[in-house]
């Protein structure tokens, strides 16, 4: 019975997950797609929801008292990144 509300709620959080990101994609569509030249890709929407995941996982991952992450934080490394991930929503 144990393993059983364990699974349930593993599913369930799952699924939530979905509804999550199915209502960002939502959201995106109905706010960005103004004209036909600024409608937004499913390759930018998939690299938004990727640049999302992995903030998430960093957060994850630095909020454990197990593992530690290091990032240059000197600004040009933060322009670096932030650069690379404006290039990777741009329709090129």
């Amino acid at each position: 019975m144990q393993q059983k509300k364990l699974i349930d709620a593993e599913l369930y959080g799952k699924v939530k997950r979905v509804d999550m990101i199915q209502a960002l994609i939502n959201s995106c569509r109905a706010n960005l797609n103004k004209t036909e030249e600024e409608m937004i890709s499913d390759f930018q929407l998939m690299k938004l929801i990727k640049g999302m995941e992995y903030n998430n996982l960093l957060f994850i991952i630095g909020e454990s008292e197990r593992s530690k992450i290091f990032l240059d934080p000197s600004p040009n490394t933060i322009l670096d990144i932030s650069e690379l991930n404006l290039a990777g929503l741009s329709n090129e």
